[in-house]
């Protein structure tokens, strides 16, 4: 058989000889040397002498013979690879391809029908339960914060207590009328009040100062109104306004325990760890 003989028929030279061969750049990285070697070694399996009556092997062995020739003539063995990168290469990489898109399907159709058994990073969910415990936990026993306990919580409002401001105020005939307090309350700070209520403790006429609780909408509301008293960004002196009666503005829970400003809902992430594996955090 000569090279017009291998081309014609389409013979794979390098398999023939257990050459496994991917690229054209791995093509280029057979020696000679090893095609001899592996020559020998498959020919210590296929020679005719070991497989006197294996018609296979001896069609085997010829093959191999074959391929060892012209692989080794450097001509040869140039038109060959020559073809050989149109021919064998360039299909080996199609049904690579294919392969692989295959099983990219088929990988994904198990993940959207198998549910994710095991979850490594736990991080932003115990994160989000330190936070909860928190808002849920977090007890200050100083000033009237006791008695804040005594009134029923607001029904429906998740996190009561960490949307509560305690209000400080100069004692005033204005000032002790709920609904007013109230107005004015909201208005100086642009917040919605869920709730406002007076302290038990509360003596109108002997007191210097009076004190309310308001509970806000929001944890982003609170923490504006906290802000605003810190820097007293719009304090006025005008005897008109709250700011002129305000003497402290403090919340039950401190501002360091807002990690996540306005946060009241599971993240997508952290959802998505749920449903796939109950995690307790103690």
């Amino acid at each position: 058989m000569d090279i017009s003989t291998a081309l014609r028929d389409r013979i794979d030279l390098y398999e023939a000889l257990n050459i496994i061969v991917r690229t054209s750049e791995e093509l280029s990285k057979v020696s000679v040397t090893q095609i001899k070697r592996n020559f020998r070694q498959q020919a210590l399996k296929y020679h005719p002498d070991k497989n006197p009556d294996n018609s296979d092997a001896v069609s085997r062995f010829y093959l191999m013979d074959v391929a060892v020739k012209l692989l080794s003539d450097p001509e040869s063995r140039r038109s060959y690879d020559q073809w050989y990168i149109q021919t064998f290469l360039k299909q080996k990489n199609l049904e690579s391809n294919r392969e692989q898109q295959r099983l990219k399907l088929v990988l994904r159709e198990k993940a959207s029908i198998s549910p994710v058994t095991k979850v490594h990073d736990t991080t932003d969910f115990e994160e989000y339960g330190h936070f909860l415990r928190k808002l849920k936990h977090f007890k200050i026993p100083y000033g009237d914060w006791k008695n804040f306990d005594k009134y029923p919580k607001t029904f429906g409002h998740k996190f009561q207590d960490s949307c509560s401001l305690r209000f400080e105020l100069s004692n005033n005939k204005v000032l002790q009328d709920k609904g007013r307090l109230e107005e004015m309350l909201s208005r100086t700070f642009e917040v919605k009040i869920i709730e406002l209520s007076f302290s038990s403790r509360n003596n109108y006429v002997h007191d210097h100062s009076i004190v309310a609780y308001a509970t806000l909408a929001t944890i982003d509301d609170t923490l504006r109104v906290l802000s605003q008293w810190e820097s007293k960004a719009n304090h006025k002196q005008s005897s008109k306004t709250l700011w002129s009666y305000l003497e402290d503005v403090s919340s039950k829970v401190p501002p360091s325990a807002f990690k996540f400003d306005g946060c009241d809902t599971l993240s997508p992430r952290i959802r998505e760890m749920l449903a796939n594996e109950p995690i307790i955090i103690d």
